[in-house]
């Protein structure tokens, strides 16, 4: 049973685990942390959607060749519409990785970016796939006949190598078996959830420990084995009332894992 998250939300996730679609798991975790209805934010973010195709769709048709169709789409996205990933200034908020909010306020962390670029690609009948790398996210389209990459921080389209280049700039040596490979819909979303779990862990909020905790169930949900997970419950649980149920869980922990080093930290719960 449920001990944070809202059970229709619960029931989103795992249907991920069958359907692998991240923009519904995505705005799930939106609605468990901002609690707002999941049925309530899908109309406006479909409604936000059919708006944003219709308008493309005035200035290139169905028909046009995919570069004409790219071409326009990120004219819209960047110029008209003004999509970009936060600053510097805003980069931690947690609302950068909700994607019904990013959808009103132009603005996210790069995996919502690209979530709601590829999303809207997708409805314009364009095949796109993604890559990640630490901060990054670029979607990859094809050109020419080409393979290309669209940095989702600026809208720059460029070659596999140049992107290659770009991530060297910021982060030196480049796993490229990591770069040909796609980012798989489980990577994306975790992106979300851990990113979001971060951006909590720097507010001060009365009630963080019970938002971290929403978030983390979720996500056992979609990694039941991550030890990690489990643990970081145990902390949420002991920051709320829930302390008899903090003192169960690490219990159970430190039987199970008495080799770990961290179950020595988890005893005090107990």
């Amino acid at each position: 049973m449920a001990i944070f998250c809202k059970l229709s939300v619960e029931q989103q996730i795992r249907a991920f685990l069958k359907t692998q679609e991240v923009l519904p798991t995505a705005l799930a975790l939106s609605c468990q942390v901002c609690r707002t209805s999941f049925e309530d934010q899908k109309l406006i973010v479909e409604g936000l959607f059919g708006q944003m195709v219709r308008q493309i769709s005035k200035s290139v048709s169905d028909s046009a060749r995919p570069e004409a169709r790219i071409a326009h789409l990120n004219q819209f996205f960047f110029d008209d519409m003004g999509f970009t990933v936060a600053d510097n200034e805003t980069f931690f908020s947690p609302s950068n990785n909700f994607v019904d909010v990013a959808m009103t306020e132009k603005v996210g962390s790069p995996a919502t970016i690209a979530l709601i670029y590829q999303e809207l690609a997708s409805r314009l009948g364009l095949k796109t796939g993604a890559v990640a790398w630490l901060g990054l996210f670029y979607i990859r389209l094809m050109l020419d006949n080409k393979e290309c990459w669209l940095n989702t921080y600026n809208g720059q389209i460029v070659t596999p190598v140049e992107a290659e280049k770009q991530i060297q700039s910021l982060y030196g040596k480049v796993d490229k078996n990591g770069l040909v490979n796609p980012c798989t819909s489980n990577y994306w979303i975790t992106r979300i959830f851990q990113n979001t779990l971060g951006c909590l862990a720097r507010m001060s909020s009365s009630t963080v420990y019970e938002q971290m905790g929403a978030v983390l169930e979720l996500e056992m949900i979609l990694h039941p084995t991550e030890m990690k997970l489990k643990r970081d419950m145990i902390l949420c649980l002991s920051g709320t009332r829930n302390s008899h149920l903090a003192s169960k869980w690490a219990k159970e922990y430190v039987s199970a894992n008495p080799n770990d080093p961290y179950s020595q930290t988890l005893q005090q719960y107990i």
